[in-house]
């Protein structure tokens, strides 16, 4: 299991979710209620069907696969 786990709350934008994805380089964000207990997960694909801006959401995918990334271990 990953100590300090990146997380999103229940309502974020997608642009916010896209970006801690990005900047993570994860293919999931887990989304936490007020509590922070997990409702949910969004995954890369639901990015891309969310997003709206094809661009946008094929640039945030290419940045989450990039190689070597901080979870590359």
């Amino acid at each position: 299991m990953t100590d300090n786990v990146s997380t999103c709350k229940a309502g974020e934008n997608v642009e916010t979710v896209m970006n801690l994805m990005a900047e993570e380089q994860v293919r999931r964000i887990p989304i936490v209620d007020e509590r922070g207990d997990l409702i949910g997960i969004v995954s890369q694909a639901d990015i891309v069907l969310e997003a709206g801006d094809g661009s946008k959401a094929e640039k945030t995918v290419e940045k989450i696969s990039r190689p070597y990334g901080k979870h590359a271990d």
